[in-house]
């Protein structure tokens, strides 16, 4: 959380920096957990939630 609209600004400027010194760790995360993402993450879990209540 910001306190001020100027950290907020901050904080958005500083995004290509962040993106460049994480570019590794998040390619060796996608390279690892990438055989498991089907794009229906989001549908599996809004399934589960409410499956009870469908029955």
């Amino acid at each position: 959380m910001f306190d001020t609209e100027e950290e907020l600004y901050d904080a958005v400027k500083s995004l290509n920096a962040h993106a460049r010194e994480y570019a590794s760790a998040r390619a060796r995360f996608a390279a690892y957990y990438s055989t498991y993402d089907r794009g229906n993450s989001a549908q599996n879990i809004v399934h589960e939630f409410f499956a009870h209540w469908v029955r």
